[in-house]
């Protein structure tokens, strides 16, 4: 799901207004389940449609485009993460410092972290590249940088 939404939120609103609205007429918890099931079942269909018009696509939706578009959803996502950080919008103790702290260890492991996901990456072939004496049958691999 994070490749078609990205690290946004916003299909949560819909998924909740279509649960709430079942269990509103009655609906058991697997009624429920079963809604959201269906109507992701429907929904998948849609990027298999769309995939027939890639090739149109990307006349219109070049890097830049893309890109652009990528930036603003990092710069939209900032107001959110630092709330988030904070503690949240209902938090008796938002900005406290222990919620502050938590913060900061979580980026401080994060980035602590990087250095041994990056070496575990390469040494399993990982990265999109032909690392760890991997061998690529097939694949034209004279453009990737």
């Amino acid at each position: 799901m994070i490749c078609l939404q990205g690290t946004s939120f916003a299909f949560l609103g819909v998924i909740l207004s279509g649960g709430l609205m079942v269990k509103g007429r009655g609906g058991s918890p697997e009624e429920i389940m079963a809604m959201l099931f269906g109507c992701n079942l429907v929904a998948a269909l849609i990027p298999i449609l769309i995939s027939r018009c890639v090739g149109s696509l990307r006349k219109v939706l070049t890097p830049v485009v893309t890109g652009t578009v990528i930036t603003l959803i990092g710069i939209s996502l900032i107001k959110v993460s630092i709330t988030d950080w904070a503690g949240g919008h209902n938090a008796t103790d938002f900005g406290s410092p222990g919620n502050l702290a938590l913060g900061g260890a979580d980026v401080a492991g994060d980035r602590g972290a990087e250095p041994l996901a990056k070496s575990l990456g390469a040494a399993g072939g990982g990265g999109g590249r032909n690392r760890g004496g991997m061998r690529c049958r097939g694949l034209d691999r004279s453009s990737a940088t």
